[in-house]
């Protein structure tokens, strides 16, 4: 049977939804998978993932470099930047993790900017940013690895803490009147795409 066949055939029956540009499997389907596999494949799987958005990206050492000459985010890589986390601490690889969201930039006049932070806004997923630092803040503070002593631990906790109230704080300082206003445009926009 033909790639597109199948995937027809699936939607038919709600396993996978079709969209102009991704193919979204139904929860039940991964959960089929996952209770498949042989114990200890999840997290390769995950590293699998993982590894391959780095790699597609230049990986670690180069800094992200090619995501960096980007001045737009596709969907394939708005995918990877809201899954990559996810994938590196499924798979166990806190070192991968704590160096992914590390990454800096040069920014304007001559300041550093986190280079994660920055393809976030890029790809407009402030979100997702949030959520990746707050997996990372709560990873940091239970991680079970004896290599990571004590007080490594407590810089990352800080590290993310700050990362993520940098962040919030920024939404915070925007005028009233602008909010307010930033608020009654997205009510309006979405009472005219809702049905």
């Amino acid at each position: 049977m033909a790639g597109k066949e199948l995937l027809d055939r699936l939607a038919r029956r709600s396993l996978v939804a079709l969209d102009a540009d991704a193919v979204t499997l139904h929860d039940l389907a991964f959960d089929h998978l996952r209770s498949s596999l042989p114990p200890g494949q999840l997290p390769r799987l995950h590293a699998r993932f993982a590894r391959a958005f780095l790699a597609d990206w230049g990986g670690l050492a180069s800094g992200l470099a090619p995501l960096r000459e980007r001045d737009t985010i596709g969907q394939p890589d708005r995918y990877a930047l809201g899954a990559l986390v996810g994938h590196l601490l499924e798979a166990g690889l806190d070192d991968e993790l704590h160096a992914l969201l590390a990454v800096q930039w040069p920014g304007p006049g001559g300041t550093a900017e986190n280079a994660w932070f920055v393809l976030h806004e890029r790809a407009d997923l402030p979100g997702s940013y949030l959520a990746d630092t707050r997996a990372a803040w709560a990873r940091a503070t239970v991680s079970s690895n004896e290599a990571v002593e004590e007080g490594r631990r407590l810089a990352l906790a800080l590290r993310y803490a700050l990362m993520h109230s940098s962040v919030v704080s920024r939404a915070g300082n925007l005028p009233r009147g602008l909010l307010r206003r930033l608020v009654e445009a997205e009510l309006g926009a979405s009472r005219r795409t809702c049905p």
